[in-house]
């Protein structure tokens, strides 16, 4: 298998960014971005890049054909000629982006569309960081006119702000940075609605009618400035990466680490070595989605995964009607099955009250033990804009996935914070119930290809980050992916993937307090430390293409340590982690390498 295959899935070179200065400011320039705009350690814009939308919102990537980049001590020039095409969506543009020195920077786009289609949104799109929650902002309107506001602290459900000229946001004390828009009307979404990391300023507003006509031959012209004020031209300082990361884990808890649960799709694999795998990783639930359409042959399949790997189920009903209530329940009934919860997708507009006294009624007698919850099998946003009532609920739920937006690995890196400011937005609606994040896939369920990245280092990488956030913020359960293929934990056949080894390390810690644990850099590590009956377990992954030593505090002794890495890999086949091995411990600290991507599993004495 290719070193990359084995890091992310595919055998490509990721794209390296190169460095750029304008004045005070640092950022990247990668694949035709800009990214991480900073003054010193102070992010102000996530991304600057242009987005070609399809009339069903899929996002076209865009192929630089060639460029000119030329670089200063205090400023850059860049050009770059591209073409974006989906399907009937194809438009060829040009962009020139300069940095100057008193750390102004302009984004230029003209292009034309190359045939007739319909589109969502053509144009250049500005991210500012999710860290900028409750920052105080100025829009300039497009009639000149002004509003005073503030970033939103909660995920607002709908745009915070419409008709942008251009926003300020205050950096610090008399220090502001402002962004220009020029070519369309630009408004602004909060994409944490979809674990996006930003907050998000487009072209063209939603009130409008969309899909849009495109017509051959139409050119367009958009202009993005992005400005300093009350900061001199001096460069800031911002020291480089250190080769060297830090973590620290604290004894004081954060929760404890919720049951995992894995769903089944519509055609469980049930071979032996498939369920011999799924025992051992000791999952809480098996995730079942029952629809109208959902045929007996399915149902059957379910109620044999379920018993033999004795695992009870997670029942979502997702029409919520009547008659699929009752049909749950005949089947419940003929098969015997433990139900732990009971997921009622609320549809918009449906009386969620009326429905969830319906299916308890339903369903109490064959399901005594389940717990009844009131959500939404799509994402945070359809929980956040409709608002079911959940009284007499135990919960609210919703799924999550990081690619709504973006697709790149660290897009989906940034995503991971936001996963708990769903669950904090959530509990602020509802304050008195619990929440549950269930299905948390890496690509949208409804894609028609998996990921690549699913079997590789990375998506064990990303998990382990997920449930790091969600377990720190209190969620009562997960469920991740499905069992077993392309979007599994494993081949159909059984053989594993990085991620199981993964989940199988938590096995068995279900319920440990979830310590505080602090990383110096979550770009580049992620972590989670666990905690039980005098032991700890700290697992680290290494969430890019560079060799990291990681000097770790918290550690008591008899450390051992095992490491999931390229090393792991047979011809095609996962091994297994390395065998255990002794990890020398000096005052509560140890230092360990994580090779590209790799994960470690520290495990040793309460300190």
């Amino acid at each position: 298998m290719e070193r990359n295959v084995i890091y992310y899935g595919v055998p490509d070179a990721q794209p390296e960014p190169i460095a750029l200065r304008a004045g005070p400011l640092e950022l990247a320039y990668q694949a035709g971005d800009l990214r991480y705009i900073r003054l010193g350690t102070r992010e102000i814009v996530s991304r600057i890049y242009f987005a070609l939308r399809d009339a069903d919102w899929g996002t076209a990537p865009n192929t630089i054909e060639r460029h000119t980049i030329e670089l200063g001590s205090r400023g850059f020039r860049i050009a770059h000629s591209a073409h974006s095409r989906l399907g009937d969506a194809d438009v060829a543009w040009h962009a020139e982006i300069s940095g100057a020195p008193d750390g102004t920077i302009t984004y230029r786009v003209t292009g034309r569309a190359k045939r007739t289609f319909l589109s969502n949104r053509v144009g250049l799109c500005l991210l500012h960081p999710a860290s900028l929650a409750g920052a105080r902002c100025r829009v300039v309107h497009g009639d000149g006119s002004e509003e005073e506001g503030r970033f939103p602290e909660r995920i607002a459900p709908h745009q915070p702000f419409l008709d942008i000229a251009a926003i300020s946001c205050e950096l610090t004390d008399g220090i502001w940075a402002s962004s220009e828009f020029k070519g369309d009307t630009f408004e602004m979404e909060d994409q944490r609605n979809w674990t996006d990391a930003s907050f998000k300023t487009y072209p063209r507003p939603l009130a409008l009618p969309y899909p849009f006509e495109m017509h051959s031959g139409e050119r367009f012209e958009q202009t993005v400035t992005l400005r300093l004020q009350g900061v001199s031209a001096v460069a800031a300082t911002c020291a480089a990466p250190d080769a060297t990361l830090h973590v620290g884990v604290a004894a004081h808890g954060e929760g404890v680490l919720p049951p995992i649960g894995l769903q089944m799709g519509a055609e469980p694999p049930c071979q032996s070595a498939v369920i011999e795998r799924l025992r051992a990783l000791e999952a809480g639930h098996l995730r079942v989605a029952l629809a109208p359409e959902t045929d007996e042959g399915t149902l059957t399949c379910w109620a044999q995964m379920a018993r033999a790997v004795d695992a009870p189920l997670e029942l979502a009903l997702l029409d919520g009607g009547a008659a699929t209530a009752d049909r749950a329940a005949e089947w419940l009934a003929r098969e015997q099955l433990s139900v732990t919860r009971v997921l009622l997708c609320a549809s918009p507009g449906c009386d969620a009250t009326s429905l969830l006294a319906c299916s308890r009624r339903t369903l109490e007698t064959v399901a005594p033990n389940a717990t009844f919850w009131v959500g939404t099998d799509g994402d945070f946003v359809d929980l956040n804009r409709e608002r079911p009532q959940a009284t007499g609920a135990t919960g609210v739920f919703y799924s999550l996935n990081p690619q709504v937006h973006a697709f790149d690995n660290a897009s989906l890196v940034e995503s991971l914070p936001v996963q708990a400011e769903t669950v904090l937005s959530a509990r602020a609606l509802y304050p008195d119930l619990s929440v549950a994040v269930t299905p948390i896939t890496l690509r949208p369920r409804g894609a028609i290809a998996a990921d690549p990245r699913q079997p590789s280092l990375f998506a064990a990488g990303w998990m382990l980050g997920s449930i790091a956030a969600l377990a720190r913020c209190g969620v009562s359960a997960l469920t991740y992916g499905e069992i077993a293929g392309p979007r599994g934990t494993m081949s159909r056949d059984g053989a594993p993937y990085a991620l199981y080894h993964l989940l199988l390390w938590l096995a068995g810690w279900r319920g440990a307090r979830v310590c505080s644990i602090e990383v110096s850099d979550l770009l580049r590590l992620q972590g989670l430390a666990l905690q039980r009956n005098g032991e700890r377990c700290i697992v680290l992954a290494n969430m890019g293409g560079k060799p990291m030593v990681i000097k770790t505090q918290g550690i008591g002794a008899a450390a051992r340590v095992q490491w999931l890495d390229e090393r792991c890999v047979v011809d095609t086949r996962w091994q297994g982690p390395t065998a255990p091995a002794p990890l020398k411990v000096g005052a509560g600290q140890a230092e360990i390498e994580l090779l590209p991507y790799g994960l470690a599993r520290i495990e040793s004495s309460a300190p």
